[in-house]
């Protein structure tokens, strides 16, 4: 049998797009898993790429295709399925997001064998729509990094840092509603006049952030509002997994995360964070947090950033679903 990984094109975003992508074909390298084809940085070659790769899976029995949805189109999906087994890892719902029905989306995830969802709660909703295909949860994405430049600590300033398209993280421009404490923010925006009271940190490649970070804390929010994760964006917290919790944890960073995203549990369970209702909250909480507590967060990050940022999360996931029988 051989395992081949669908190798998407790939190139520096400044968000979380790329990176996450990049870091699974890394991990996938390492464990033995060979591209299906090396993608063109031409769309117009990679079309016939893909063609000429539907080829040579029909001429092999018993091979694996991973995939990385939704890097690729769904007839490519479609015209392969038939000719080997199917392990799709996912990144985003499409149809949470309001890009696609959900109809159309299951049909499409029901062609895969075996689906990396990123977490039990992405995974109940899966077969709450219907999908039949066999399920394993991934827990957190990883975060591929050398080593760990970490910036000065200093648990007496409380900082927080977000990263993140702030053009869409509307929630940004009330940050100054809340007082005593001090945000600092990363990423692309067109108009930084509409930030006011914060510490805007500029845009910084994947690569260089993780060791650039300031801040004791990361941000994990979403949606229009500081008193919850509202509207498309926000619902769509309840079921991912940000990938910005994964730089935080690499960057040595404890989280502050709404208490109604699915990433919630995994906070609360390792203990690398704090859970809130209300970014209003936060005065009062990071007061009250004692030196100590803050050291214990900054121990349980560091437990589970060693994973991380070795890929053992997908690792698992990957060698789980290989294993997986057959639908």
């Amino acid at each position: 049998m051989k395992t081949y990984q669908y190798n998407v094109y790939t190139k520096e975003t400044f968000n979380a797009t790329g990176k996450a992508k990049g870091d699974i074909i890394q991990i996938l390298d390492s464990l033995g898993i060979n591209n299906l084809y090396s993608p063109s940085s031409h769309r117009a070659v990679r079309i016939v790429q893909q063609i000429i790769a539907t080829t040579k899976l029909r001429g092999q029995n018993n091979s694996v295709l991973i995939i990385q949805y939704p890097a690729v189109i769904d007839s490519f999906i479609d015209r392969v399925a038939n000719h080997c087994r199917l392990i799709g890892i996912i990144h985003d719902l499409q149809s949470i997001r309001g890009d696609k029905s959900v109809q159309d989306e299951i049909r499409v995830l029901n062609q895969f064998d075996v689906l990396i969802s990123h977490n039990s709660l992405m995974s109940n909703y899966l077969r709450e729509k219907g999908c039949k295909s066999k399920i394993i949860d991934l827990e957190i994405f990883d975060y591929l990094t050398d080593g760990l430049n970490e910036t000065k600590v200093d648990f007496s300033k409380k900082r927080v840092a977000f990263a993140g398209n702030l053009d869409k993280s509307e929630f940004v421009k009330k940050l100054f509603t809340i007082k005593d404490v001090n945000f600092r923010l990363y990423g692309l925006i067109q108009d930084k006049k509409t930030l006011h009271d914060v510490k805007y940190a500029g845009v910084l490649p994947s690569d260089e952030i993780v060791n650039q970070l300031e801040g004791e804390f990361g941000l994990i929010w979403d949606g229009d509002e500081i008193t919850t994760c509202a509207g498309t964006l926000g619902n769509y917290l309840r079921f991912n997994n940000p990938h910005k919790l994964s730089l935080y944890l690499a960057a040595g960073k404890p989280v502050i995360v709404w208490k109604n995203a699915a990433v919630a549990r995994f906070v609360e369970d390792n203990q690398v964070g704090i859970t809130i209702n209300s970014l209003n909250e936060l005065p009062k909480l990071l007061n009250q947090l004692t030196e100590s507590q803050f050291s214990q967060l900054r121990a349980n990050v560091k437990r589970v950033r060693a994973r991380l940022i070795k890929g053992e999360y997908t690792k698992t996931a990957i060698k789980s679903a290989l294993q997986t029988e057959e639908k």
